[in-house]
């Protein structure tokens, strides 16, 4: 699955294959909550190397305001694949549909180059992020680092470790790091539940969240 975390894995969707990946995010920054339920990720395997993607299917909590999120529709592609490694390119934007505290209705990019490698009974990765965001005068691109690395801790649960980066969160602003720590569970061969906690590196101003979900695939 590509939850739960800020990176994305590497590996594409089966062809013909449906594999949808669901849950809620919680964010706090002081007194400050944010919360979306839904944050809906729908895939499905158009070949070996290529999947279309529907993201964003989700419902926005924030301070004197809520709304439906706005979607995003893109697609991964495998560029390599090796017994030791393996690199695919994510492609995605959001979609305008209409304006709101929670909506930038701007055709908002983001591509992502992801990576993974086996080292002994661990999966390491990481993702390179080029996004351009924002609104009218406040657009600006961001630029973001990633690595992770997953650990089995039976046959069926597995732990994630992950710190990531933004070069900023505004136009003019400064830039973030994060960390956080991942649980998965396979109920099934074709479901997984999560659950994640993370924080901010700079606690006060970055904040912390929860994350929880579950991805089934059919």
């Amino acid at each position: 699955t590509d939850r739960p975390g800020f990176s994305d894995g590497s590996n594409v969707v089966a062809p013909g294959v449906f594999q949808f990946e669901t849950g809620f995010f919680r964010t706090q920054v002081g007194s400050s909550v944010t919360t979306s339920l839904g944050d809906g990720l729908l895939r499905y395997g158009v070949n070996e190397k290529f999947e279309l993607r529907l993201i964003g299917l989700a419902y926005g909590f924030a301070p004197g305001t809520e709304q439906w999120l706005e979607p995003s529709v893109g697609f991964k592609f495998r560029l390599a694949q090796q017994p030791r490694a393996e690199v695919t390119l994510i492609g995605q934007t959001t979609v305008p549909v209409g304006a709101g505290n929670l909506r930038s209705n701007e055709w908002n990019p983001t591509f992502k180059v992801a990576a993974t490698t086996p080292v002994g009974r661990d999966t390491w990765g990481g993702n390179v992020v080029f996004a351009r965001l924002g609104t009218g005068e406040s657009r600006f691109d961001q630029y973001a680092l990633s690595a992770f690395v997953g650990r089995p801790l039976t046959a069926t649960t597995a732990l994630t470790a992950e710190l990531w980066g933004v070069d900023k969160v505004s136009r003019g602003g400064a830039g973030a790091g994060y960390a956080s720590l991942a649980v998965t569970h396979l109920l099934n061969t074709d479901t997984q539940l999560e659950l994640r906690l993370g924080t901010g590196l700079n606690q006060r101003r970055d904040g912390w969240f929860l994350q929880g979900g579950i991805s089934v695939r059919f």
